[in-house]
């Protein structure tokens, strides 16, 4: 007891000296061993007695600990300011040099590899392969010099990229196994919609399967945004079960700072240029270290093996037999984890978690209706039992509830997939809201997203939305729906018409699209593009009838989701020859169709443009005709 007075009296002494902005570690030794290895808040050590009983108190993290020393053999204490410096020493070479880098006023030593910068042999704390945003990596990166800090993944959900994790056949056999043995879910992220919504609207990170043939490493804990996890391209199934470790919190159990309890640390075999970076002791306790067992775990696939940076083949970990004695330990299993692993994962995991699911941008209203579109990334446990759309006016009013009927896919971490959902009954003129849900047990769980949108006017005189495209409800020049209007050679917006020769001998013919100065359409309209008049033939959206209206024959248009129809009628079209309107078949004595004019050239042969026919068999889309015809215009509103 003398010995740890006197430890006492003399540390008292250092303590007053300590800096407010420096670190103090204790340890406390036993039986010869050092047993515990802590940081101290600063100022914070108090001793107290009580016959043969001594106390120790002390404050952790701003949490007063106390500590029975009656039986301890001495305590001391050291000043600890910038003192890390886990590297390769002796090998500051163009290959692997040693780099120093501030972390917020933090000097860091650490190895320099490929755009990496490692501690540890393998755990990445900066990876300039990764644009430098201080928002997405420093801000969140592990504070090596002051203490560990690092992120959990949210209730064990492990997002990655499957693209990258399909070019290592080692990766997909431990993300099964992982999911099979423990709480971890890994949860692929298939869409570029899906990783903008987990790292900008969650801030989340994504870990990125990298190649490197130099090293495998990866950084410690979730990272936001996307986290590079680099493998040897031939990895064995331990070594990648090792690097996810590191991703998910794992530490080196040789290197725990309560590991000379167990372990021995050969230095007589060991090459020099490992120690520090393989080998060092962690000199703070690491906060999951409160979820690990309180000895080494041997079998663990966070041990190295005994002989690791051996310089002759002899072991460089020992596992320690009483006060001085050694022996050799197993190897540790080549595919599988450790029963404490497992017990430690699943400890700080939990079995249940909650769904990822979001709602897309984009939308297409009309005055009735809305189209929107879901994904589901992750459908979370308990399974689901519906998924849809759920909405309400923005002004106010409950949640509807709209399930969809678009069938997922089925993958290893549940359900996934995009959906659609069609929202049917809405008012014209009004504000609404959406998210994407799913229910679980019975309740719905909501998006964290939400997208807004306005229906459209009930009635428009003027324009009539098929397949999302805002249609005039008649020709240009034409007073009716049924009416022909006006006839125009393409990319010539006067009636007047110029014979074949004149007509190409014009500027009018050659232009790579129909000029909006010779446009004909009345203000806020143009000529249709190929692409709008293409959704107007789909068969898909669009119903198509051959019919009399008002005593006009022409082709009806009929939007299948909201019933709003456009009619076209045959107005024939005027001889490229000699300018003369065709309506009636001189073969047949029939009226036979019309073709309206496209803004699209035909790029092959420009002396042709786009356009659409209707007749009696059907509408289609071709380009077989002289520009110098003379055809109709249905315009287009011009959003």
């Amino acid at each position: 007891m003398k010995r740890i007075i006197l430890a006492i009296a003399l540390l008292l002494f250092i303590v007053s000296n300590i800096k407010s902005q420096e670190w103090k570690e204790m340890r406390i030794y036993k039986n010869g061993c050092n047993i515990i290895n802590t940081i101290l808040d600063n100022d914070s050590i108090k001793f107290s007695e009580s016959g043969s009983s001594r106390w120790l108190h002390y404050l952790q993290n701003g949490n007063e600990v106390t500590l029975d020393i009656s039986e301890i053999d001495s305590i001391t204490f050291a000043t600890v300011t910038n003192t890390y410096s886990s590297y390769f020493p002796g090998a500051n070479t163009a290959d692997y040099p040693t780099v120093e880098i501030d972390y917020m006023g933090e000097k860091i030593l650490c190895n320099y590899v490929d755009g990496l910068y490692i501690i540890d042999g393998d755990i990445i704390i900066k990876d300039d392969n990764i644009e430098n945003n201080t928002d997405t990596q420093d801000n969140t990166i592990l504070k090596a010099a002051a203490g560990w800090g690092f992120i959990l993944w949210p209730e064990g959900k492990v997002y990655y990229d499957p693209v990258s994790a399909g070019n290592f056949p080692a990766v997909g056999i431990a993300l099964k196994y992982l999911s099979d043995l423990t709480h971890l879910k890994f949860i692929p992220i298939h869409t570029f919609e899906a990783k903008v919504y987990i790292i900008g609207m969650k801030n989340y990170g994504i870990i990125n399967f990298c190649s490197s043939d130099r090293l495998s490493g990866s950084q410690f804990g979730m990272r936001k945004g996307t986290q590079n996890l680099y493998l040897l391209p031939d990895e064995a199934h331990r070594d990648v079960l090792h690097e996810i470790g590191h991703a998910i919190c794992l530490i080196h159990e040789h290197q725990r700072y309560n590991r000379d309890l167990d372990v021995i640390i050969d230095k007589d075999n060991l090459d020099s240029i490992y120690y520090e970076d393989w080998f060092s002791q962690y000199w703070m306790r690491f906060p999951t270290e409160d979820s690990y067992p309180s000895r080494i775990d041997f079998s663990s696939v966070m041990m190295y093996e005994c002989t690791a940076g051996s310089i002759n083949g002899k072991p460089t970990i020992w596992r320690r037999v009483g006060l001085s004695g050694k022996e050799r330990y197993p190897k540790p299993p080549e595919t599988k984890i450790s029963v404490y692993d497992q017990y430690l994962i699943n400890k700080v995991y939990p079995s249940n978690a909650s769904p990822d699911v979001m709602i897309y941008a984009q939308k297409q209203p009309t005055a009735n209706s809305c189209k929107l579109t879901a994904e589901l990334i992750y459908e979370g446990n308990p399974k689901m039992t519906e998924y849809g759309i759920c909405y309400k006016e923005k002004s106010g009013g409950s949640n509807i509830l709209k399930p969809s009927t678009s069938p997922l896919s089925t993958g290893t971490a549940g359900k996934y997939g995009i959906y659609e959902c069609e929202l049917t009954n809405l008012k014209p003129s009004t504000e609404y809201e959406a998210r994407a849900y799913i229910k679980q047990n019975g309740q719905p769980v909501l998006s964290d997203n939400v997208v807004s949108f306005k229906t459209e006017p009930d009635e428009n005189p003027d324009w009539v939305l098929i397949n999302g495209v805002k249609w005039a409800t008649r020709n240009v020049g034409a007073q009716t729906p049924e009416g022909s209007g006006n006839y125009y050679q393409w990319n010539k917006g006067t009636t007047d018409f110029l014979l074949y020769n004149d007509y190409y001998n014009s500027n009018y013919w050659n232009s790579t699209t129909w000029l909006p100065a010779n446009d004909p359409s009345p203000v806020g309209y143009r000529v249709p593009t190929l692409a709008e008049i293409q959704s107007l033939t789909n068969t898909t959206y669009v119903s198509y009838v051959w019919t009399t209206q008002y005593g006009v024959i022409g082709g009806k248009f009929t939007d299948r989701a909201t019933g709003k129809s456009i009619f076209l009628p045959a107005a024939g079209f005027r001889d490229y020859s000699n300018g003369a309107l065709i309506l009636v078949s001189p073969l047949y004595g029939v009226v036979t169709g019309g073709s309206y004019w496209s803004s699209t050239r035909n790029d092959s042969n420009d002396y042709f443009a786009y356009y659409l026919d209707v007749y009696s068999g059907g509408a289609y889309w071709d380009s077989w005709y002289y520009k110098s015809f003379g055809f109709p215009v249905r315009p287009v509103k011009d959003y």
